[in-house]
């Protein structure tokens, strides 16, 4: 059994967790820890992402060799090994052995949409898409079109789950409203080019709208449930 709130395992027969007072879940087999090599003591879902770790590590390997020793700047393994392997694991974790709280996959969703932009980026500096760079397309396109995404997953959510977390909300809501405030910025100076392309500045400014509304709402929603509760 442990503890979802402050991570206490224990063996025995509590209901609740001694330190937190949290009710315990039943640990699942995925992550119970097994003994491996006689001397390397992990869990079916640690071995996993150790394994896909050591994926995209071989794939920066071979990049720097093709790149360095033959001389090859056109191919690069990495951003696509990685997109590979995170969505894998975002699979794994999310949909086929559920085990994370809505706050959990958006971070690691955030995390995954940076450090794939990164690495596109940084492997291909030069390359362009359609008259493009990849500067462009990721901050006139990938991320507010990620930000609408997470807006309608959450509204989704929302609605079927009927529930609503003051501080875990505006901890989504200022994260993102930055995230298109930034972007309608770099609309505005035209920076990257992004007001010359009529798609990718509408895409903008309806991120813009999207997260001004949400965080608004965020607000009233809050103060109303605030005041319920004083009542």
């Amino acid at each position: 059994m442990y503890c979802t709130k402050c991570g206490f395992v224990t063996r025995g027969i509590e209901e609740k967790c001694p330190y937190c007072g949290t009710n315990f879940v039943p640990e699942k087999k995925i992550d119970h820890k097994l003994m491996f090599l006689g001397w390397l003591e992990v869990s079916p879902r640690q071995l996993v992402k150790l394994v896909c770790f050591n994926l995209i590590f071989a794939a920066v390997v071979v990049d720097l060799i093709l790149n360095f020793g033959f001389d090859v700047t056109h191919l690069h393994f990495t951003p696509w090994m990685f997109f590979g392997v995170c969505s894998f694991l975002f699979l794994f974790n999310g949909l086929i052995f559920r085990n994370r709280k809505p706050k959990v996959y958006f971070l690691n969703s955030l995390g995954f949409i940076f450090t794939f932009l990164a690495t596109l980026i940084l492997s291909y500096q030069n390359a362009t898409l359609y008259g493009h760079d990849l500067l462009f397309w990721s901050f006139g396109c990938i991320l507010p079109i990620y930000v609408l995404v997470v807006y309608l997953c959450s509204t989704i959510y929302f609605i079927v789950k009927r529930k609503y977390n003051i501080w875990s909300t505006f901890f989504y809501l200022i994260i993102l409203f930055l995230i298109s405030t930034t972007l309608f910025v770099f609309t505005l100076v035209n920076l990257f080019g992004i007001k010359d392309s009529t798609f990718a500045s509408v895409i903008n400014y309806v991120s813009f709208v999207a997260s001004l509304i949400s965080i608004i709402n965020g607000f009233i929603l809050s103060y109303l449930q605030i005041k319920s509760k004083m009542l």
